[in-house]
C-alpha cells in the first residue's frame, strides 16, 4: 500500500485490499505504520496528528526511537514526542493469533537485528510482523 495525505482515499483502498484478501481466503490482515495519511509535504502530517493520549498512541509500543539526521535534508526526531511517556515500549511482543506465535516490532525497531532473534528464538515467535514505514528519503537509504 501506498499511502497518500487523503485519509478518506487510504480508507478506501484499505477497504478494497481487505476485500481482497478476505476473497482470497486470507488468515491475516494487517496494514503499515501510517497507512492512514502520509503528508506530500513538511509538516502535513500535524494537521491530522490526534494528541499523544489519543487512542492510536495508547497502543503504540515501539522499543526504539527513529532520531536521524538526513545529510542535507531532513531530521527526525521521535524522541522528541515519545521521551519518558507511558507508552513508551520497554516489553517485547510476541502474541498467539490463529496463523502461530506473531513476534511484533513497529518503527525503527526493524534496525536491531538481535530483536528478531530474541523473537524467534525466547519468544518463540513463528511469523515476525513488522509493519514499518518509510519516508522517501529514509527508504532510498534502505
Amino acid at each position: 500500500m501506498t499511502s497518500v495525505n487523503d485519509i478518506a482515499a487510504n480508507f478506501a483502498t484499505c477497504s478494497r485490499l481487505v476485500k481482497e484478501a478476505v476473497s482470497a481466503r486470507a488468515k491475516f490482515i494487517a496494514f503499515p505504520e501510517n497507512f492512514s495519511f502520509v503528508g506530500a509535504k513538511d509538516g502535513e502530517s500535524l494537521t491530522i496528528a490526534e494528541p499523544l493520549d489519543g487512542p492510536i498512541m495508547q497502543g503504540y509500543r515501539s522499543l526504539a526511537r527513529f532520531d536521524v539526521d538526513v545529510p542535507g535534508g531532513a531530521v527526525y526526531k521521535e524522541s522528541r514526542f515519545t521521551e519518558g511517556v507511558k507508552f513508551s515500549g520497554k516489553e517485547v511482543v510476541a502474541v498467539d493469533i490463529p496463523i502461530g506465535r506473531l513476534g511484533v516490532m513497529v518503527c525503527y525497531d526493524l534496525r536491531f537485528p538481535g530483536l528478531y532473534q530474541l523473537l524467534r528464538f525466547q519468544y518463540e515467535a513463528q511469523v515476525l510482523f513488522v509493519p514499518a514505514t518509510f519516508t522517501k528519503v529514509t527508504g532510498q537509504a534502505h
